[in-house]
């Protein structure tokens, strides 16, 4: 796969940001990817909160992990 002029300087200037600048935007990107799930779940049920809410945004976040969703099927209750 070919690098783009455009890609190659991001890279860079994510590169020059250092460490604990890249973890900070990967913790923020992680939560916002959460928080879209999270609308998806209440849009979709919106009396979920709490414990329930957590596990729906589970199993929607990873729907295509099968060892994740047989684990939250085999041990979360319906009554969390």
């Amino acid at each position: 796969m070919q690098t783009t002029d455009v890609e190659t300087l991001y890279r860079q200037k994510i590169a020059e940001c250092g460490g604990q600048w890249r973890m900070a935007r990967m913790v923020s990107l992680f939560n916002s990817g959460r928080a879209m799930l999270e609308q998806r779940a209440l849009s979709r049920t919106p009396s979920l909160e709490g414990d329930r809410l957590k596990v729906e945004v589970a199993r929607l976040m990873y729907r295509k992990d099968p060892f994740v969703q047989r684990f939250l099927a085999e041990r979360v209750r319906d009554d969390c």
